[in-house]
């Protein structure tokens, strides 16, 4: 029974709240608005950093599913609550808490928050008896799928109408992912993911916009099917196979290309029977609601789970909604210790609609989020009815005072996090394996069934700060520190918003799947006044399987600066074997102050460790970096003319083997640039084939990191280190072995 409250009590509580929460509000409008852009930052996170008042929580209640029953109280740990509907249907109030037995697992009920917290008390949902606990409450998107049977040769099928599994599934849309012993197994596809050319085929000629013809396809009518098309380097569409005729197929859409067509470029194939060839592979027949799967053994002798494909108000679901769609925004809320896995759509979202106004001060923190097939969290929503309610203007936003904080993503297939926070605090999460091929299921990276290329190019990102409509809720005022990427499909970070700051992240393997892509990529004129500091950014690939041979060169950047942002600070980053330039000023505008490049442009002819484009491109101080280039065909710095820089003195340029290295006009050395743009005259050159065995160790922790050598080396300026090497957090520095083969601190990426 749920404990109510007296409504005169009740009724003057909402009411101080109400009028403390505007307040607050007001104060806040008045000191942003006479604040500088990153004193709005500041202030917004020593507004975050209140979120949690220290009022007494008014209920607890407890859940649990292994020992619960609904018709507890559940006020008591000895008489929790058992399902999640119950805990949607709870009157909370600010202050009170809901607390799940750790270790317990929910399969297919989604955490629906409409309740909000006040000044005087947060709403928090976490864990019980450790709200700390390493076996966390499992929210899980899947469930069992049993009684499997031998189809043919090695394939298995079961029937989710058949009995042991109509409990289950009735009611819902099938499933978009399967698991066997809580791995989640690959789609079927054609070619397989080992084939030539990272498992595309080539499309041999395009006879209409909606039909692609290949000589190599199996002769099966691939009717049904999906068809996964790199149409450039940036994106790949999805489309339906509705005819085939012969080796050409027919698509439910057409399809765009670059250079002249779809010809020559890669695709694949999934979602259909013909595709099973391979252990763990599967297929799911939505007229027949029947499951198919290549398996070596017996299924029966696994546990097999189908992520549920359930019904919905809103486009947009997963295991936590925050908000009811069309209704309820949230405040003061806290969602802490979670385990939510094998979602079909989203770990944490928001609603498509809320009304009135976006969600405020609101935490995510210390959670597990793996395997769901669209967005790890995901915070975008259109608002409406809040022109008329006082609250801005209706349009997209993703909440004010958001909190992310020590969360793991892990192999979600769209997007790591989907953001258009604003005023927000992003920090110390782990995010890796986003929109990786070998995990993608129908749906690919998220492109629908009849997008074109602009509605598909940031797919994959692991971090996304897209804008709205009008410009004015874009994700502005956002300090994102401390987090970890580790190969993002595309982007590491992609950002599109003002005013924020990115300081000490570590990303490790973007642009994994796709190419023409950054570490970090800035986009477009509402980016402005945005610092980088400290970020640690390696490996940035820029794959281009599938790609025709003109796109074939691999193409990936570290900081890749685009299409008009403004006044773009890049301080004290290293920035280590970028497939292309490893810094990228395009028609962009800023300083590069203090920076590492090392051995950027590893794979992409006349590319640079920092090169800065045609006007508008503009960099007005580029002091004291350390610019190494290795490739005989690349340069260290190169600008379309020495009008692009204003300040450029006490930077060290050093190549393996180009005298020649940097470009302006012409290939110039240093002694000749000087004489050119009348720059850098305090600056220093090296070309010496002894840089080849250069090593960059880096320290990507948040505290001093101790290397211990175990043979002499020299720095950069020829003194000796030996012994031990002590870098600072978030620091690098460049050695080189002083006579013996080198200790590999840095290992180049493969493709």
């Amino acid at each position: 029974m749920i404990l109510e409250r007296p409504f005169p009590l009740e009724f003057f509580r909402r009411y101080l709240n109400r009028c403390l929460t505007a307040l607050l509000l007001t104060l806040t409008t008045v000191f942003v608005s006479a604040a500088s852009a990153h004193s709005q930052a500041a202030l917004a996170l020593a507004t975050i950093n209140q979120i949690s008042p220290k009022g007494v929580a008014a209920v607890t209640y407890y859940v649990s599913s292994s020992a619960g029953n609904d018709a507890h109280t559940g006020t008591s740990p000895a008489a929790p609550l058992r399902s999640i509907a119950k805990v949607n249907s709870l009157a909370l109030q600010p202050g009170d808490a809901v607390r799940f037995l750790c270790g317990d697992v929910w399969r297919g009920e989604m955490l629906r928050i409409t309740r909000s917290g006040s000044l005087t008390g947060t709403i928090t949902f976490g864990s019980y008896p450790d709200p700390a606990c390493a076996n966390k409450p499992i929210l899980s998107g899947s469930q069992r799928i049993t009684g499997w049977q031998l189809h043919a040769g090695q394939v298995w099928r079961a029937d989710l109408a058949a009995v042991g599994n109509v409990d289950r599934f009735t009611g819902t849309q099938g499933i978009n992912q399967l698991f066997r012993d809580g791995t989640r197994l690959g789609i079927g596809r054609w070619p397989n993911l080992d084939a030539p050319d990272g498992g595309y085929s080539t499309i041999d000629a395009q006879p209409a916009g909606n039909q692609i013809t290949d000589s190599e396809l199996p002769a099966v009518d691939w009717t049904g099917a999906t068809a996964h098309i790199k149409g450039m380097r940036w994106y790949i569409l999805n489309r339906n196979v509705t005819g085939d005729t012969g080796n050409t197929l027919v698509l439910n859409a057409s399809v765009s290309c670059y250079d002249g067509g779809c010809a020559g470029w890669g695709f694949w194939l999934d979602s259909h029977l013909a595709t099973l060839d391979r252990d763990g592979e599967w297929y799911y027949d939505p007229a027949a609601r029947r499951v198919y799967l290549f398996s070596l053994s017996d299924p029966n002798q696994s546990a097999i789970e189908g992520s549920v494909v359930l019904n919905g108000e809103s486009d947009n679901l997963g295991g936590v909604i925050l908000g009811r769609h069309l209704w309820e925004h949230i405040t003061r809320v806290v969602i802490d210790n979670f385990d939510i896995r094998n979602w079909f759509d989203n770990g944490i979202t928001t609603p498509v609609n809320l009304e009135k106004d976006e969600h405020s001060h609101v935490v995510i923190r210390n959670c597990a989020i793996r395997d769901v097939d669209s967005a790890g969290i995901n915070l975008a929503t259109w608002v409406w009815n809040a022109s008329a309610n006082g609250n801005g203007y209706d349009g997209w936003r993703g909440g004010r005072y958001i909190t992310i904080t020590n969360n793991l993503i892990e192999r979600p297939n769209h997007f790591g996090i989907n953001s258009l926070v604003r005023l927000s605090l992003i920090e110390d999460n782990v995010i890796r394996d986003v929109g990786l091929i070998a995990n993608l299921n129908r749906s690919g990276m998220g492109c629908g069934i009849t997008a074109g290329e602009g509605q598909c190019t940031e797919d994959g990102d692991a971090i996304r700060m897209p804008v709205s409509g009008d410009g004015a809720y874009t994700s502005n005022g956002v300090t994102v520190r401390y987090n970890r990427i580790e190969r993002a499909g595309y982007n590491g970070i992609d950002v599109f918003g003002y005013n924020n700051t990115f300081d000490r992240n570590v990303i490790d393997r973007a642009c994994y799947s796709k190419g023409d892509c950054g570490a970090v990529r800035v986009f477009g004129s509402l980016a402005q006044n945005i610092v980088f500091t400290g970020n640690l950014l390696l490996n940035s690939i820029g794959n281009t399987d599938g790609a025709i041979p003109t796109y074939d060169p691999l193409f990936g950047f570290g900081l890749y600066l685009d299409e008009n942002a403004v006044d773009i600070s890049v301080i004290n980053n290293t920035i280590v074997n970028a497939t292309a330039s490893g810094l990228l000023f395009q028609n962009t505008t800023g300083s590069a102050t203090g920076n590492t490049l090392f051995r950027n442009a590893s794979a992409t002819d006349w590319s640079s460790q920092a090169s800065i484009g045609d006007s508008p491109a503009y960099v007005s101080m580029f002091v004291n970096n350390i610019l190494l280039g290795a490739r005989a065909d690349t340069f260290t710095l190169s600008a379309s003319d020495s009008g692009r820089l204003g300040t450029s003195n006490q930077n060290r340029f050093y190549h393996v083997t180009r005298t020649g290295h940097i470009r302006s006009v012409a290939d110039r050395t240093l002694a000749q640039w000087q004489a050119y743009s009348g720059k850098d005259a305090a600056s220093t050159e090296l070309v010496s084939s002894t840089l080849a065995s250069a090593v960059i160790f880096y320290n990507d922790t948040k505290a001093p990191k101790t290397f211990t050598l175990l043979h002499p080396w020299r720095d950069l300026n020829g003194a000796t280190v030996s012994g031990s090497l002590t870098l600072a957090p978030f620091t690098s520095r460049i050695l080189i072995p002083n006579g013996v083969a080198p200790y590999r601190a840095f290992v180049p990426a493969v493709r």
